[in-house]
């Protein structure tokens, strides 16, 4: 009986420590599950992280991308309107030489002791421009040169430059 005794004793002896190493066991294992999630969550935190820092680095070149498209449209419109005005300013050019040469030749003919021989555009400046009427106004200044600049007979603001050509009325009166 007492080897049955001893027998039973080791037995439960033996099951106790299996079911506390067991036991032991699970926490460790459990523990060690812990670590593991607890790496897998910094992993995952770190790879959100960098999915975050991506998609900030995206956004800032997609944004330096539009910004540049609309620098390019931009300048491209600049270009346009810069053209359209070039244009526009060359024909107002060409007009304000029509004009001067009709006064030239208009002159002459009222009055040819004046025999002026050239014209030049001293100014041409823009003055105004309505919306309503759509109109844009500028101001003129012009020269002749008289080949008898002795026979001109000079009334009002008109006079002879220091370079020898002839202002015919108050500068900047032409409109």
């Amino acid at each position: 009986m007492k080897k049955i005794l001893i027998v039973l004793c080791c037995l439960m002896l033996v099951s106790c420590t299996n079911a506390s190493d067991i036991g032991a066991l699970k926490d460790q294992h459990a523990l060690e599950l812990d670590e593991k999630d607890n790496e897998i969550v910094l992993l995952k935190e770190n790879h959100k992280n960098e999915v975050k820092a991506f998609e900030d680095a995206l956004d800032v070149l997609t944004g330096e991308r539009d910004e540049l498209k609309s620098s390019e449209s931009e300048l491209l419109k600049l270009y346009d309107q810069q053209v359209v005005a070039y244009k526009h300013y060359n024909h107002v050019f060409e007009t304000a030489h029509k004009v001067i040469e009709d006064l030239m030749f208009e002159s002459n003919i009222y009055s040819p002791e004046n025999n002026y021989s050239e014209y030049r555009l001293d100014d041409l400046l823009y003055s105004y421009y309505d919306d309503d009427l759509d109109i844009t106004i500028y101001s003129m200044n012009y020269s002749f040169k008289s080949l008898t600049p002795e026979d001109i007979i000079y009334a009002g603001a008109m006079h002879m430059m220091k370079d020898g050509w002839i202002v015919p009325t108050y500068p900047n009166s032409h409109y």
